[in-house]
């Protein structure tokens, strides 16, 4: 005879859920380890809480979990590493090769002070330290170190090892103080007229085409459609320079506009 088991109200298929008097509900689980772990904060109902343990359990099924207790002693270096090798982009595709050489190059150096720290040292006043000094390298630099900085301790938020962003974000933007201007047609003209027959095609295509300079360099002769009298760009591709390897070409980011470009009549 086959007998069905039957739970007591309100009781979770996996982990534990209990109430506050403060009105809030606090989670916990029991790890791989055979230790209950809890939840890095409280919730203001079940069904955050349950949101929090069905990521933890996804993690587990997954093989993905690591013990909260060895992540805390984990050094920001290390951290940071296994961040950028696990990282994907929007459209869950891993980084390029051009991007995680960024990042490491970012780890390795701008942000080398918090390299043996533990996780749980960075703080806001550190932070705030550290990125005072690094503006005097450069302000857009130390934006954009910031910015991985608090990407990755973002991440150590949501793996429950910090509770908050130690990362202002008013400290990852920057302006570079410098404006550009495009030439017009007039200079232009004096450009196109000035240069080896060989690059007039291509600035040409850099000025009217629209393509971004990564788009631009990885175009070949076959990307070029006459359709009705209008040169059409076909951007399928893009070339982007990694450091220690030189430039590499590769598929155009999936995240980018329509790949079909015409140019301008005239």
């Amino acid at each position: 005879m086959t007998t069905t088991r039957k739970y007591k109200a309100n009781r979770e298929d996996w982990g534990r859920i209990r109430p506050l008097r403060s009105g809030r509900v606090h989670a916990s689980y029991l790890g791989p380890d055979g230790v209950v772990y809890n939840a890095p904060m409280t919730y203001s109902s079940r069904t955050d809480a349950r949101a929090w343990l069905s990521g933890i359990r996804s993690d587990i099924e997954r093989g993905k979990w690591k013990s909260p207790k060895a992540t805390r002693a984990e050094t920001f270096k290390s951290y940071a590493e296994t961040w950028v090798a696990q990282r994907t982009s929007n459209a869950g595709v891993p980084l390029r090769p051009k991007t995680s050489t960024e990042y490491r190059r970012q780890i390795e150096k701008g942000l080398s002070e918090f390299a043996e720290d533990k996780l749980q040292a960075i703080t806001p006043a550190r932070v705030r330290t550290w990125h005072a000094s690094r503006m005097k390298a450069g302000k857009t630099a130390a934006a954009a170190e910031a910015r991985l900085l608090r990407a990755i301790l973002t991440t150590a938020v949501e793996d429950g090892i910090l509770e908050t962003v130690p990362v202002p974000a008013k400290l990852t933007k920057s302006s570079a103080g410098k404006k550009f201007r495009p030439p017009t047609l007039e200079e232009l003209a004096i450009l196109h007229e000035q240069i080896e027959d060989r690059y007039k095609l291509a600035v040409l295509i850099a000025a009217y085409g629209g393509l971004r300079l990564s788009e631009w360099r990885g175009l070949r002769r076959r990307d070029l459609h006459l359709v009705d009298g209008r040169y059409v760009v076909d951007v399928t591709r893009q070339a982007q320079y990694v450091q220690g390897e030189g430039w590499i070409v590769g598929p155009r980011s999936p995240s980018a506009e329509s790949a079909g470009r015409p140019l301008p009549r005239g």
